[in-house]
């Protein structure tokens, strides 16, 4: 099975070395989605701080599997 890496970029640069196994690249995209929501809840509060949040998923070979970008714009209070 193939390995795929999951890269964050939340103000700083979290690259995933070791990645992880999934049976296909549709799997490693629903990962994706439902571990940025996991993260982005973690840290709500820090979220405001840099505002763009991302995660870029490539495969073993670095072709990419998947892109998401998140963008926070507050209102005024």
């Amino acid at each position: 099975m193939p390995r795929y890496f999951f890269d964050v970029q939340d103000g700083r640069d979290l690259p995933d070395e070791q990645g992880t196994v999934y049976a296909d690249p549709e799997t490693a995209r629903l990962v994706a989605v439902s571990t940025s929501g996991e993260m982005i809840a973690a840290h709500a509060k820090s979220f405001w701080a840099h505002r763009d949040w991302r995660m870029h998923v490539t495969d073993e070979q670095g072709a990419a599997v998947c892109d998401l970008q998140f963008t926070g714009t507050a209102g005024a209070a």
